[in-house]
Parts: C-alpha cells; sequence; structure tokens
C-alpha cells in the first residue's frame, strides 16, 4: 500500500540496517522524532533535510505518527481483532 519495497519493512521490523539512504535516513529520523517525543535536535532535523527530504515530509512524519498512536490506542481499549492479513505480524501481549 505505501509502495515500500519489502526488504525496508522487514530491515526496520528485524532491527536491521535498512537498504538504501534515503530509506535510512527516514527511519532514523523517525525514530529520533520517537525517542525525543517530537523533539529533535536542529542538527538532526538539519541532517534529514539534507538527506533529500522538506519540512512537509516532517509533518508527514508527525501526522503519522499521531495517526497511529490513535490506531493503537483504540484498539487496545475496544481489544480490536487482528485482520488475517495482518496475522503473521501479531505481536502477543505482555500482561502483567
Amino acid at each position: 500500500m505505501s509502495k515500500t519495497p519489502e526488504a525496508v519493512t522487514e530491515a526496520i521490523r528485524e532491527g536491521k540496517e535498512v537498504p538504501g539512504e534515503k530509506y535510512a535516513a527516514l527511519v532514523k529520523f523517525t525514530k529520533i522524532m520517537n525517542r525525543s517525543k517530537g523533539n529533535p535536535s536542529p542538527a538532526e532535523a538539519r541532517e534529514f533535510l539534507d538527506a533529500g527530504f522538506d519540512e512537509k515530509q516532517i509533518l508527514a512524519i508527525i501526522l503519522a505518527q499521531s495517526v497511529k498512536t490513535i490506531s493503537n490506542y483504540s484498539n487496545h481499549i475496544f481489544h480490536t481483532e487482528v485482520d488475517d492479513a495482518f496475522s503473521s505480524r501479531k505481536v502477543e501481549e505482555n500482561v502483567s
């Protein structure tokens, strides 16, 4: 759906090096945005922009992270079943 090569998504899921400089820069900056709670350093933002991205793409990352958070929270509270198409990616719950 996102037209991202499967090798890229597999590398992300497996914590391996992401193929392609631009994809690697995108993954790195997205992780920075998560870790910093949306407050990357100016140098981190500049590195992302220097990799060939623009400010609209920073906003797209913020939007995607926001939508994913809302989706996760909603699915958790309502115990939404995982679609068959994604069943192989299901993460077992850590219930304490």
